[in-house]
């Protein structure tokens, strides 16, 4: 079971090495196992508000969260969340990723539709030359191109984004019969992505940053570089394009949630020495706490009715700062107790592992 977790999320590449089972399994249950949901894994399209499972199911009781190792001493580091000041979000920044890939046979094939496969994600702008952070997954071939049973062979060929417009309008992600807005899409050019030692190993860094190729002045979030010492049920949200690959337009949706805790894999060192070392805030929700408001339209995108993958590599914010993206998550109709989870890589961990590397 355990390696069947580290494949789901970090896909084949860890081979038969596999670390040891992370702190963040357990952490929202003491019997479940985290099967996480990433921007390109097949997951039902389940609608909570119309699950029968779901409606009747009682909110379960607070406990409190098992880890799998010992809890940490809280790093001198952390910053008072109080000290950050509101800002106010620009949706403008926000992006649908699609990256291209392609078999060996595509070039000679008679059906050159069937050698292609698309990943789909989200992303943020964050910086005004159209710099795009998003999760590195997104950017990798996925578990089941690997084993492909015809011997396919993938390659990335390039990636796309399309910005939200400000009327939030919905965008065609894959072009098929005619459905994809290709007229949104800019060419967007990996220029950073952390090391296989750093995205497979325990510290788990799992992001990347892509250029829109324009000269045009982007809006975008600025990147916040602190650790945030935030407290338990402090309200964050997650805002993002978790259609997935689909011919079917997709509109950004927003996962209201509460932090948890702060949280990384185990034998990531996250003690103060080892810089970056993989932190990640735990978050969730209780979907019926928002089943009312389902696909309820804001200025900030329909209010999610579940989580799911695509939201990876989207942003997450905390009083408008931008303070980590989501790497992987479940939704509540895959869990015992019912809430949807998410984990968000740092903003910290991403400036400290840019230093003296990219500046934007």
């Amino acid at each position: 079971m355990i390696s069947g977790i580290f494949t789901l999320i970090f896909g084949p590449y860890l081979g038969s090495s596999v670390p040891s089972l992370f702190k963040e399994e357990n952490l929202f249950t003491s019997t479940s196992t985290l099967n996480s949901v990433m921007a390109t894994t097949t997951v039902k399209n389940k609608v909570l508000a119309t699950s029968t499972k779901q409606l009747v199911v009682k909110k379960p009781v607070e406990q409190e969260i098992i880890a799998t190792s010992t809890i940490f001493e809280k790093p001198d580091f952390l910053v008072n969340p109080i000290s950050l000041l509101e800002k106010e979000i620009d949706v403008k920044s926000i992006v649908l990723i699609r990256c291209l890939f392609q078999s060996q046979y595509f070039k000679d094939s008679v059906q050159p539709w069937a050698e292609q496969e698309y990943n789909v994600g989200s992303g943020v702008i964050v910086s005004p030359k159209g710099y795009i952070l998003t999760a590195r997954h997104i950017l990798e071939v996925r578990p089941e191109m690997l084993n492909d049973p015809a011997g396919r062979k993938w390659t990335l060929q390039r990636c796309d984004a399309a910005q939200t417009d400000k009327d939030l309008a919905e965008i065609g992600s894959i072009k098929f019969w005619n459905q994809g807005d290709d007229q949104k899409f800019k060419s967007a050019k990996v220029i950073f992505k952390t090391t296989d030692d750093q995205y497979r190993g325990s510290a788990g860094l799992d992001f990347a940053f892509l250029k829109i190729d324009s000269n045009t002045n982007f809006p975008y979030m600025e990147l916040s570089k602190n650790l945030l010492s935030l407290d338990k049920k402090t309200p964050v949200i997650a805002i993002g394009y978790p259609g997935r690959e689909s011919v079917s337009p997709q509109k950004l949706e927003r996962f209201d949630a509460e932090f948890i805790q702060l949280t990384y894999y185990d034998q990531s060192l996250c003690d103060g020495s080892i810089k970056p070392c993989g932190f990640r805030y735990a978050i969730r929700r209780y979907p019926l706490d928002y089943q009312k408001d389902f696909w309820k339209a804001t200025d900030l995108g329909i209010i999610t009715p579940y989580f799911r993958g695509g939201f990876s590599g989207g942003p997450v914010f905390y009083k408008g700062n931008l303070i980590g993206i989501v790497t992987h998550g479940r939704s509540g109709d895959q869990t015992e107790s019912g809430w949807d989870e998410a984990f968000i890589l740092t903003s910290y961990d991403i400036a400290e592992t840019l230093k003296n590397i990219l500046e934007f």
